[in-house]
């Protein structure tokens, strides 16, 4: 199995420039657990920045303010981001990107 993959994405009207590279990087299991840990690298590179801003308390609004996308966006990547990490809930979603953090 490859360690990483490497995906270009961009929508589709949009010019080659407005495009995106996103890298998702294979999980590795060391502890025999059989289900995949709650790590950030299962997510896009906007699920991740959205994961971040929700699981430190920022509301939709707040996060959409900050990343300079739409509400709406925003909501988007909080129906991808909760099934991938296997949450249901904001609070949820806080408690497993603690949990996913390394010590320190």
């Amino acid at each position: 199995a490859p360690e990483a993959e490497i995906i270009y994405t961009k929508p589709r009207a949009a010019p080659l420039e407005d495009g995106r590279f996103v890298v998702r990087f294979a999980t590795v299991f060391t502890n025999g657990a059989s289900a995949p840990p709650a790590s950030l690298d299962r997510l896009t590179v906007g699920e991740q920045a959205v994961s971040e801003l929700v699981g430190s308390g920022k509301s939709n609004d707040e996060v959409s303010a900050v990343l300079g996308v739409s509400v709406h966006t925003v909501r988007s990547h909080l129906r991808a981001i909760f099934p991938k990490l296997g949450v249901q809930s904001r609070a949820q979603l806080a408690a497993r990107l603690h949990a996913a953090r390394p010590p320190g």
